[in-house]
């Protein structure tokens, strides 16, 4: 319960020294106040910590394994227990996204664009850490706040009249209607749009690893893990709203404080 209470309250940053309603992520002074005197106090009653910097590939299902890179601060709170956060900033591949764009006299070619997209986070874990002689087994949650996207691939396809539906079936991806030259501007362009609804994820976090001495006060730690995301993401309006799952592996160079 002790350790509970502590992961808790070291979860204050994501919510208390931040104000993430808007796209904007700005720093309130009171808060960032009273979370650094709990980290004072903190620290008194449990002197050993560890400051770790970390590298990692993270694979969601849609995505070939991508770079991420880390911070983290971990601290001892009995011999064999330990809780940390961290901050880490990595990114995914959203593959898929279906458009229709249809001329607005509806008698010339209708083309189905494909675009992937880039997304970046920032994302703040925090585990609870159980150290054995083998290795040590983590659990906790993740923070995920969306940070902005970049088109990676577009594949247009083209459909004549003949062979293009009249209408858009029910359940087809956004469909936007415009007069042939800007419609030929949009199509051979940059995605025009990217409106990504939620951006602010909630997760769940299990990670093995195991602790290698290599000098004094500093060590390695390969580790693996599974981070399920549980906070649906949709873009454009909710045409695709899905779940994600991460699976990573990486290393992190801690040094004791």
């Amino acid at each position: 319960m002790l350790a509970l209470l502590f992961a808790l309250v070291l979860m204050l940053p994501c919510f208390c020294l931040f104000n993430c309603s808007s796209m904007v992520i700005q720093m309130k002074p009171k808060s960032f106040l009273f979370y650094s005197c709990f980290l004072l106090i903190f620290q008194s009653a449990f002197p050993q910590t560890h400051f770790g910097v970390s590298v990692s590939l993270h694979k969601t299902a849609q995505t070939s394994f991508l770079p991420a890179a880390g911070i983290s601060y971990e601290k001892n709170i009995s011999k064999n227990n330990s809780i940390e956060a961290g901050i880490i900033f990595r990114s995914c591949i959203d593959a898929g996204l279906k458009y229709f764009f249809l001329p607005e006299n509806w008698m010339n070619d209708r083309y189905i664009v494909t675009y992937s997209a880039k997304q970046s986070f920032l994302s703040v874990p925090l585990v609870f850490t159980q150290h054995t002689k083998v290795v040590s087994i983590s659990a906790g949650g993740t923070v995920d706040f969306f940070l902005n996207w970049k088109e990676k691939k577009k594949e247009v396809a083209t459909y004549s009249i003949t062979s293009a539906p009249t209408q858009v079936p029910s359940g087809a991806p956004p469909t936007f209607i415009y007069d042939s030259p800007q419609l030929e501007a949009i199509v051979n362009g940059p995605l025009p749009f990217y409106d990504f609804d939620n951006k602010v994820l909630f997760g769940l976090l299990f990670r093995i690893s195991k602790k290698m001495v290599v000098a004094k006060n500093i060590f390695i730690e390969p580790l693996i893990s599974y981070n399920p995301v549980l906070t649906k993401y949709s873009v454009n309006r909710g045409y695709k709203s899905v779940k994600r799952e991460f699976l990573s592996g990486g290393v992190s160079a801690k040094f004791s404080l």
